[in-house]
């Protein structure tokens, strides 16, 4: 009888120990899955890389490479460069694209995988021979150049609005201001904007035009009179801005008043292309 009790309890004992290395196991397969999971998260989450692109002229740039769950885009945005010139697209050494500035020597364009094929984006598919890039992947832009970095924590573009705000102010104190705006439309996804402002010191004259065709040349006109000519970038967007007395400082795009522009005010008819608007007050 007690051999009997033994073999019993050791058959139980023997039983108990199963059941808990195999809750050991199921454990040790949770946590493993948990892991994985938080690290199929995390790839999700995305990563981003940018540069800022810098060369021996006054022109200045910017890339940005950003990967996600739902696919992967780069972008480049040149400023203040010279109006009207092609510059190459290198990445690691690898000539992929090329970059046409507006007539402020401006351009930007934009890479998506997949593209949006929407009718008002101008995205591009990635080029045939785009090479892999990732964190210290060099970026040139004509003379510009830049390496690629992580970006562990992105900042909101609201920290530059200072100065912007600053400027409103200015505005705002100054009496004799006048400001007139339009909104230009037309029968296509393009859209623009004109805006004409008189102040004590100066006055200015800007037009802009976004998701137009790219690099199409539009005429300027001013109630019936064109005064000048507007190339957009390669994303279809555009703008020009004059100012009398103009800006002469190196780093600045603004031009001169043609010769021709007409005295314009409240109701004057202003179009780029087929778009067009009428001024109208604003505060």
């Amino acid at each position: 009888m007690f051999r009997s009790v033994l073999a019993l309890g050791a058959i139980s004992m023997g039983s108990l120990l199963g059941q808990t290395e195999s809750c050991v196991v199921n454990l040790q397969q949770t946590l493993q899955s948990n892991v994985d999971g938080m690290q199929t998260d995390s790839a999700d989450s995305g990563s981003l890389f940018e540069a800022d692109l810098a060369g021996e002229t006054n022109g200045s740039g910017n890339a940005r490479y950003e990967v996600s769950s739902d696919g992967a885009d780069f972008s480049i945005e040149v400023e203040s460069g010279v109006p009207g010139e092609t510059l190459d697209i290198v990445v690691d050494g690898v000539v992929v694209d090329q970059l046409t500035l507006d007539d402020l020597g401006n351009g930007e364009v934009e890479y998506s995988d997949p593209p949006d094929d929407s009718a008002d984006s101008n995205e591009l598919a990635f080029p045939g021979d785009f090479p892999d890039v990732g964190d210290g992947t060099e970026i040139e832009v004509g003379d510009l150049s830049g390496a690629l970095s992580a970006v562990v924590d992105e900042s909101g573009d609201d920290s530059n609005d200072n100065g912007d705000n600053d400027d409103s102010s200015d505005n705002e104190n100054d009496a004799s201001r006048s400001l007139f705006e339009a909104d230009l439309t037309g029968a296509t996804d393009a859209s623009g904007r004109a805006r004409y402002e008189v102040r004590s010191d100066r006055t200015d004259f800007s037009v802009e035009v976004e998701s137009g065709v790219p690099q199409e040349t539009l005429d300027i006109v001013v109630d019936g009179v064109v005064v000048d000519q507007l190339t957009l970038d390669d994303l279809g967007n555009g703008e020009v801005e004059y100012r009398d007395p103009p800006d002469d400082s190196a780093d600045s795009n603004e031009l001169a008043f043609p010769d021709n522009f007409p005295e314009i005010s409240e109701g004057s008819e202003i179009a780029v292309g087929n778009l067009s608007g009428g001024l109208a007050p604003s505060e």
